[in-house]
């Protein structure tokens, strides 16, 4: 517990003396009242110890565990990104997924083929059982920040309303808190250990990528 020492400072005026008046000390002449005396100020120092709250501890909160893990995966995970082309590759053989962990109304609007959902800050044990077949399962993940539009040079007589359509389904976070970086530390935190993470920053209009979902994409491409 914290203690927070306080110290107090009062001060106290003297008492005032008597009003002494001329006729009292037997002096002849007109009655006057003197000037009060005033006694000079006392000042009385206090020291109070406060006992602040304590900081609560948590067990189900650990930072530094975090910070731990994400710290042992950084060789991993630089070593799991992969390009479109192996991303590709692996989505199409056994035991692989594709999960996307973006919002739900994210990837409504655009995904890529075959992938399956889980919003990030649902991830549970028990969740994460539904939607993965195993631990041992590949899982390959990709976020908002591996795709650029570019929709102003391939179809030039877009309106500004037709290129935030566009644009909706991915939208870019700051670097450091692009999805793709928590996913994998909790995905490894939850026991999936064969995760892949897809390195290329791509067009939404890369013909090596396959989108699906309700935004104006899938109705350009068509």
């Amino acid at each position: 517990m914290m203690t927070r020492v306080i110290t107090l400072s009062l001060v106290t005026l003297g008492a005032l003396v008597p009003v002494v008046k001329s006729k009292d000390l037997g002096i002849l002449g007109t009655e006057q009242d003197s000037p009060p005396a005033v006694e000079p100020p006392v000042i009385i120092e206090s020291t109070a110890i406060v006992e602040a709250p304590a900081i609560v501890e948590n067990p189900s909160i650990d930072f530094n565990g975090f910070i731990s893990l994400t710290t042992n995966l950084r060789e991993l995970r630089e070593a799991r990104r992969v390009n479109v082309e192996d991303f590709n590759r692996m989505a199409q053989e056994p035991n692989t997924i594709i999960l996307d962990t973006r919002s739900k109304s994210a990837f409504d609007s655009v995904h890529l083929a075959n992938a399956v959902h889980l919003n990030f800050s649902d991830f549970t044990d028990a969740k994460l059982r539904e939607v993965i077949p195993s631990k041992q399962t590949r899982v390959l993940i990709y976020c908002n920040n591996n795709f650029v539009d570019e929709e102003k040079e391939i179809v030039p007589d877009l309106g500004k309303e037709e290129d935030d359509e566009v644009i909706a389904g991915f939208t870019d976070k700051s670097p450091a808190l692009a999805l793709n970086i928590p996913t994998f530390v909790n995905l490894h935190g939850y026991g999936y250990e064969n995760v892949y993470e897809l390195a290329d920053r791509l067009s939404v209009f890369d013909p090596r990528i396959s989108l699906v979902g309700n935004s104006v994409v899938d109705k350009l491409r068509q």
